[in-house]
């Protein structure tokens, strides 16, 4: 997700939206309850994401949904255990780019 794209607002005190500054984004990591629950469709759409835009050793976001989030996760440690059996960057028997 390209952060130049990304506007988080919330309510001030007068009820009105306004836009996070940027060191209330830096600090905003909402929980997984923030999140809604996924169709299954959306699930595998959310996921294909992750697959699609994995890049190694780069850390999900925490503004990223948890499905997103954990199969990045599991993306990582794939990367991480075909680099201990020798593969660079985890990349060849995985198709995973980065």
């Amino acid at each position: 997700m390209d952060k130049d794209n990304t506007v988080l607002v919330m309510r001030g005190e007068d009820g009105k939206l306004r836009q996070l500054t940027s060191k209330e984004e830096e600090s905003f990591v909402p929980n997984d309850q923030f999140f809604r629950k996924l169709s299954v469709e959306e699930e595998y759409q959310f996921k294909k994401w992750a697959m699609d835009n994995f890049v190694i050793d780069q850390p999900a976001s925490p503004l990223w949904h948890p499905v997103v989030r954990a199969k990045w996760a599991e993306l990582q440690a794939t990367a991480e255990e075909l680099r201990k059996e020798g593969y660079p960057g985890g990349k060849p028997a995985t198709g995973i780019t980065g």
